[in-house]
């Protein structure tokens, strides 16, 4: 199989925000091994996971002299392990914008399908391409809504993107090849 040589902040780029969170509480999962620093190579971004709870983890994405304040949670859907992660509020708090502005900023999750964390940490991200094309087919595929630039978000609750992920998890087209971190 061919490794994809894209950035991971092109990888990013693609994530789709859903408004709600696609796991409850019932489908959380902790895995100690995610714990620690992981990138994809030497000169990317660095990704650094804390156990924040019991079912959580703090998690810092430092590329350069930029970074990012997350929340991060392992579930399980149908068997299959994925990875949310959502703003933290303290990345809100130092960001340098009026309030005015902040308010019109609404958070939102990003999930990764996940392959392995053990030696390699590996996920996989929705593809926005194979996304919009089965919109284009099926708009009722799950809800969402469309922004300028035609970006999607997905709107439905925590119920409806589990069985769409349920549907999709084995389809190779949606999920593209896997990011390939390893261990810092």
């Amino acid at each position: 199989m061919a490794v994809a040589l894209v950035s991971v902040a092109t990888f990013l780029a693609a994530c789709i925000p859903s408004l709600q969170p696609p796991y409850s509480e019932k489908d959380l999962f902790f895995e100690p091994a995610l714990i620690g620093s992981w990138s994809e190579k030497d000169d990317s971004a660095v990704w650094t996971f804390a156990k924040a709870n019991n079912q959580s983890y703090e998690v810092t994405i430092k590329d350069k002299d930029e970074s990012s304040p997350l929340i991060a949670h392992l579930f399980k859907v149908n068997g299959q392990l994925y990875l949310d992660l959502y703003p933290a509020d303290k990345g809100f708090e130092d960001w340098k914008r009026e309030a005015f502005f902040k308010s019109a900023v609404i958070p939102a999750h990003i999930f990764f399908k996940v392959g392995e964390i053990g030696t390699k940490f590996t996920f996989y991200a929705l593809q926005s391409d194979w996304l919009k094309e089965l919109l284009q087919k099926n708009p009722q595929a799950v809800a969402h809504s469309k922004l300028a630039e035609d970006r999607v978000v997905f709107t439905g609750s925590t119920e409806e993107m589990q069985k769409f992920l349920q549907k999709f998890e084995g389809t190779k087209e949606a999920w593209g090849d896997p990011a390939i971190f390893t261990r810092r």
